[in-house]
């Protein structure tokens, strides 16, 4: 394996054939590992000739393989590729759901560095469907899985992305934080150009969005010396050019600025088939629209400006400066109408982030209002003259003065005209604005509802719980402390974890009780050290629940997984508990728990155990109650319904 690997970018040729040896020892040794890592190279040999179909086909034989072989840690490996070739071969949303329900059957297993790769691709997933803040979430569990296994590359990939993802919300101090993460890696791997190029890269992006444009240049400097002498030939180069140029046009240094744009823009053509050159072009038209203005050729700055009109994405600062260098060059006309388009761009942006932006078109309002008022004092001033000439020269400048008086009163219509224009648009903006306004309000008050219900449900809460432990303190006398205490811990966790699964949604009435009972048997499992290889089949079948029913369901599971796992597996190594809900009709359920185990677990003497009889009056508050089967192990059925909160 290590051979084919050493040759595999050098020689494919020998790369193939160290492969089809590990095939032959496969087949006559009959190892299902090797025959996994012979499909898994396979696939990945399709993959880099773009056969992706093929890579697919071979990435699921080679799960295959691992899984029966239980080398789980190759296994999650083979997932995290089978994932990146669904989504090259265009089935992005495919690979996020295996990824995502590989996750949730391995999540337990906090050893395999799989897991990792797993979490990382669900983050890139979000990050590409613009969801920032689960990216981040999700980059932060890989970080950490990464973490527990030592897996340094899994660390420094994961820190950078997070950077860059707090890069995008622009929130530059968590970005820095975490690129700097980079320095805490050994020596051996934070010295490699790769990482030192990144590193830099990032931290001269950061820099010059905080202003400081001095040091954004000696980090540029640093990753353009490690980009010469690895002769790497990437567009990144080209983005830290600019960052450099971007600096220097900043600190007022237009020379080196210009010098480095041109340089720029004679090795950008070798880039312009990568789907990154396009902001690299919005940049430098941007850098050239600011260093003509510093010179004062606002026509050729302008020019600049509108360039950046012909991409796909265009921002609302572009239209900023292309007004701001039409009022300059007296073209108001021109200005006032990409002023609107800027001011209709921020004002959609800021709609969509619920944010308020009265003011600022208010101050607008009062800035042309200002200026009107200054072309009417002008135009009075200049009547008053014409009046004084035509005094003096009357017959000779009448025909000039009935003209000039036209222009005037056209003039005066057409700012009249506009004026009128703005304060339409103001008011259909306040309109947009105060509509939000009252929909936040009657948001904010379903909250506030919403958290009254919840201290009261978290009261009730209280209460049971206070019921359990009376129960449980009355079991028997000679219960051990630890043994009370566990039993008590197992009863809390349940009622636990329905909150958890709330507020971890935004549905704060209804508990997915699929996702919940995951987490209870997990809960459950950890909480017996000693118990062996112990395995759950649960199908809840997408029914959610209201909280009061939630909670007597999760304590009825927790009481039979407590007593199957104490006393149902004695004399087996291998147990499964079985979990299955069932809608019967409009509000009526059926719950059935099982286990293979060695029988009955009632107590000798034949008396019902606590945990048994707490199972009894949580059915009956469901308005159900619980039935014995006649089936192979023990198994429960109880028919219940959903109650009121």
């Amino acid at each position: 394996m290590q051979l084919f690997n050493d040759n595999l970018y050098k020689d494919e040729t020998k790369a193939i054939r160290y492969n089809t040896i590990i095939y032959n020892n496969a087949k006559k040794y009959n190892l299902k590992s090797a025959m996994g890592d012979f499909y898994y190279n396979t696939a990945f040999i399709k993959y880099s000739k773009s056969d992706y179909k093929l890579a697919i086909a071979y990435s699921k034989k080679a799960c295959k393989e691992f899984y029966e072989d239980k080398k789980f840690d190759d296994y999650l490996n083979s997932i995290s590729r089978l994932c990146m070739f669904l989504k090259n071969d265009g089935r992005g949303y495919e690979a996020f759901q295996l990824a995502q329900n590989k996750v949730k059957l391995f999540k337990s297993f906090s050893n395999l560095s799989g897991l990792g790769d797993l979490y990382f691709f669900i983050a890139e997933y979000y990050f590409e469907t613009k969801n920032y803040k689960r990216a981040i979430m999700y980059a932060k569990i890989a970080l950490n899985g990464f973490q527990k296994t030592k897996n340094f590359h899994g660390i420094a990939q994961c820190n950078l992305f997070i950077g860059d993802v707090y890069f995008y919300l622009e929130n530059y101090s968590e970005s820095i934080k975490y690129v700097k993460e980079i320095d805490e890696l050994p020596d051996e791997l934070k010295s490699a150009p790769e990482y030192q190029i990144v590193f830099n890269f990032y931290m001269a992006k950061n820099l010059i969005r905080i202003n400081k444009y001095v040091e954004a240049i000696r980090f540029s400097n640093t990753a353009i010396n490690l980009i010469e002498k690895t002769d790497f030939t990437l567009i990144i180069l080209i983005e830290i050019k600019l960052i450099k140029a971007d600096a220097y046009q900043k600190l007022g240094n237009n020379f080196e600025a210009t010098k480095l744009i041109r340089s720029i823009e004679k090795e950008i053509p070798k880039y312009l088939t990568d789907p990154e050159v396009e902001n690299s072009l919005k940049y430098i038209n941007s850098i050239k629209s600011n260093i003509w203005t510093a010179y004062k050729q606002y026509e050729l700055a302008l020019e600049s400006c509108r360039k950046n009109l012909k991409f796909k994405e265009v921002d609302s600062k572009t239209y900023e400066d292309i007004s701001n260098l039409e009022y300059k060059l007296h073209r108001y006309k021109e200005a006032f109408e990409s002023q609107r388009i800027f001011q209709e761009k921020k004002i959609e942006q800021l709609i969509l982030n619920q944010k308020d932006n009265l003011n600022e078109l208010q101050v607008l309002y009062s800035v042309k209002d200002n200026e009107f008022k200054i072309q009417n004092l002008k135009i009075k001033e200049l009547k008053n003259d014409l009046e004084i000439k035509k005094q003096k020269e009357f017959l000779r400048n009448s025909i000039i003065v009935s003209i000039i008086l036209m222009v005037i009163l056209i003039f005066v219509y057409y700012i009249y005209r506009i004026r009128i224009k703005v304060s339409q648009i103001l008011k259909y903006k306040n309109e947009k604005l105060e509509n939000s306004n009252e929909l936040l309000n009657k948001s904010l008050r379903e909250k506030e509802l919403l958290l009254k219900e919840i201290h009261h449900r978290v009261k009730n809460n209280l209460q049971l719980v206070s019921s359990i432990l009376n129960i449980q303190a009355n079991e028997s006398p000679n219960v051990s402390v630890s043994e009370f205490l566990d039993k008590c811990q197992n009863r809390i966790s349940s009622i636990a974890l329905i909150h958890q699964n709330l507020y971890m949604t935004e549905n704060l009435d209804k508990v997915d009780f699929q996702t919940y009972t995951d987490e209870l048997v997990s809960c459950i499992l950890d909480s017996f050290s000693e118990i062996g290889k112990i395995k759950y089949e649960i199908v809840a079948n997408e029914n959610r629940f209201n909280i009061q029913t939630s909670i007597s369901l999760g304590l009825i599971i927790s009481e039979l997984s407590c007593n199957a796992i104490k006393y149902a597996f004695k004399d087996k190594e291998d147990g499964i508990i079985y979990l299955e809900i069932n809608k019967l009709d409009n509000n009526k359920f059926e719950l059935i728990f099982g286990d293979n185990g060695c029988g009955s677990r009632n107590k000798s003497d034949g008396s019902i155990s606590i945990g048994l009889e707490l199972v009894n009056l949580l059915a009956m508050q469901l308005n159900g109650n619980l039935i014995r089967l006649e089936r192979p192990g023990t198994f429960y059925k109880i028919n219940f319904e959903e109650v009121n909160n």
